[in-house]
């Protein structure tokens, strides 16, 4: 054991003996971690003027849990090793048990949550699995046991990666928990009709994030935060189009206002009808078709394929925020995709761009073509159209930032950029958008309106913020991707 100052609170982490393997690799984690928590403790008690810290009477208990979640997360380490290494000596660790199909037991106890599930739960009983725990990126399988040690087990890297970036049971970001909790600055109803101040940091904190150093030094960027990456989404692009239509005056021109009278019709219902008969053009975020932006919150449901979008559509007679027509963005399909949004922006049909800036996940994980994304915004910048990053999933990060290399290095300094993150922003629920303020601007004040608002696990996402912009890690995660590459080729896979 040894201690970390905090605040001139001590605090006892575990540390591993001389001479264990792993000791390099966790004293650096740990020190980053550490550091990751001073840092964020630090800003909130200055942005507090001390009022929000560690007392302490709280020392005792943060000390306690962090060694008992870093124990538990190195054993995680440890187990996932072990059942690598056999998984690839045995090829592979069958176990027929962790199939429902042959396991009854577990299948009749799936069926029965399906009993229970809302229609469309459809991806969250994709698996075709019952998870009994989860932890380090480890799915213990329900009733799956077969006397073998760890066959009830299977890994899920890619939930793991992508959550967090650091993978479940990190200590360093799961101990913010224990944290807000102590400073009594959690729980849904601290933040009903008021704001708190550790809301207040964070998003100032997060706005820093956003990679047009001269905005962020402006305070031109604004945070809206959720739960999930189709509200955040939906927020993104719901905002794009009504600074579109702003500008294009799409509902408030004195053509509009004649087609109204001419065919009799009136109000918000009355130009829907003038767009469905093809009268008027309404300004629309263009996607890449096949990508997930996301089924439960609104415009983004539109972003989706798949039928995702079937119900909405019927409901308002077609597509009303995102027109879904643009092919993935590889060298190939430069042409068509630079002649299908000049087209529409001629005719006042792109009201911005809404794409995953460093991989094409959803579409086949295809790497987004750098020149191409940047042929793009030269074409949008005379025309002030807003590109939203879709980052997501991104899990990687670039060159100390926290971006990968789109938004980092292509789009930095565009000044209509919006950034929404989710899977990757904390390990609990949440996900923020990062607007520019000339385009917040446009959006109708009640239109995102929710109690509480900008809601979530704050400082467990600050945390990993600075864990992953930390040098050393992000040397660490460019050795690991190099050694999964020279592993994966070992057994005839190209990654």
């Amino acid at each position: 054991m040894h201690e970390k100052k905090i605040h001139k609170i001590n605090i006892d982490v575990r540390s591993l003996p001389e001479g264990d393997p792993r000791k390099p690799e966790w004293d650096m984690l740990q020190r980053v971690g550490l550091d990751a928590i001073i840092s964020v403790m630090d800003g909130l008690r200055c942005y507090t003027g001390g009022r929000l810290t560690f007392g302490e009477g709280q020392q005792q208990i943060i000390s306690a849990e962090l060694e008992q979640m870093e124990s538990a997360f190195l054993t995680d380490l440890l187990l996932s090793n072990v059942l690598a290494k056999r998984t690839l000596r045995n090829n592979g660790r069958p176990n027929l048990m962790r199939v429902s199909a042959v396991n009854g037991p577990m299948k009749r106890r799936l069926d029965e949550i399906k009993k229970l599930s809302h229609k469309t739960s459809v991806l969250w009983m994709a698996g075709n699995i019952l998870n009994s725990t989860q932890s380090g990126g480890l799915k213990k399988v329900a009733m799956a046991g077969n006397g073998n040690f760890g066959d009830d087990i299977i890994h899920d890297l890619a939930t793991s990666a992508a959550t967090g970036r650091l993978g479940f049971g990190n200590p360093y970001p799961l101990i913010m928990k224990t944290a807000d909790s102590l400073m009594q600055t959690s729980g849904h109803p601290m933040h009903h009709y008021h704001p708190a101040e550790v809301q207040g940091y964070a998003m100032d904190e997060l706005a820093k994030l956003h990679p047009n150093t001269k905005q962020v030094e402006n305070q031109e960027i604004r945070i809206h935060t959720r739960h999930s990456g189709s509200e955040i989404n939906s927020t993104a692009i719901e905002i794009v189009c009504a600074h579109a239509a702003e500008r294009q005056h799409t509902y408030e021109s004195p053509e509009v206002s004649r087609l109204l009278k001419k065919y009799n019709l009136k109000g918000a219902n009355g130009i829907k009808q003038l767009e469905l008969r093809g009268l008027i053009t309404v300004p629309k975020v263009f996607a890449v078709d096949g990508t997930w932006a996301g089924g439960y919150g609104g415009a983004a449901t539109e972003g989706s394929a798949w039928g995702v979008d079937g119900h909405s559509n019927l409901h308002t007679g077609g597509e009303a925020w995102v027109k879904r027509v643009l092919p993935i963005f590889t060298a190939e399909n430069r042409e068509k995709i630079l002649t299908t949004l000049s087209e529409a922006i001629k005719r006042g049909e792109c009201a911005g761009l809404i794409i995953e800036p460093d991989v094409d996940v959803d579409g086949g994980m295809y790497p987004v073509d750098q020149a191409l994304l940047t042929e793009v915004r030269n074409l949008f910048e005379p025309h002030e159209l807003p590109i939203i990053a879709d980052c997501m999933q991104t899990t990687g990060s670039v060159g100390g930032s926290y971006f990968g290399e789109g938004p980092t290095r292509t789009l930095a300094d565009y000044q209509h950029l919006i950034i929404t993150n989710a899977k990757a922003a904390a390990i609990d629920p949440y996900a923020f958008a990062l607007i520019p303020a000339h385009i917040d601007d446009s959006t109708t004040g009640m239109s995102h309106l929710s109690t509480p608002t900008n809601y979530g696990p704050h400082l467990q996402a600050l945390v990993i913020a600075h864990m992953v912009q930390n040098e050393e890690f992000q040397a660490k995660v460019e050795r690991d991707g190099q050694r999964i590459r020279e592993i994966a080729e070992e057994y005839g896979e190209k990654v």
